[in-house]
C-alpha cells in the first residue's frame, strides 16, 4: 500500500491510491472527518494508515517537484528536507532499487 501511495503521487498510469488516502482527500475537500467528530473518535488503525499514506504521498510529490532543482538550490533543498529524502530512500528499498 505504501508503494500504491507513492505511485499515485507520481501519477503513474493505472495507479490506484489506498482507500485511506482517498479518504484523506475527501476529508480535505469537505473539511471534515468521516465520522463527523474529532480525530480521536476515528478508528485508531484508520488514523494511522491515513497518516502513513499521506506522509508518503506528500514526500513523493515534494521530491518529484524538487527534481528540477540544480546546483546550490538542489543542495539547499536536500539539506532542508532530510526526512523526505529518508522516506524516498525507504520507498526505493521497498521497490528493490538502490540496494
Amino acid at each position: 500500500m505504501i508503494l500504491a501511495a507513492a505511485d499515485y503521487a507520481l501519477g503513474k498510469k493505472d495507479a490506484v491510491p489506498p482507500l485511506e488516502l482517498t479518504d484523506y482527500f475527501k476529508c480535505e475537500l469537505f473539511n471534515s472527518l468521516p465520522n463527523g467528530n474529532g480525530w480521536k473518535n476515528e478508528p485508531y488503525r484508520w488514523t494511522q494508515r491515513v497518516t502513513a499514506f499521506t506522509n508518503v504521498y506528500n514526500a513523493v510529490k515534494r521530491h518529484s517537484e524538487a527534481k528540477s532543482l540544480k546546483g546550490k538550490d538542489k543542495q539547499k533543498w536536500n539539506k532542508e528536507n532530510k526526512s523526505i529524502l529518508s522516506t524516498i530512500l525507504s520507498i526505493e528499498k521497498l521497490r528493490g532499487e538502490n540496494g
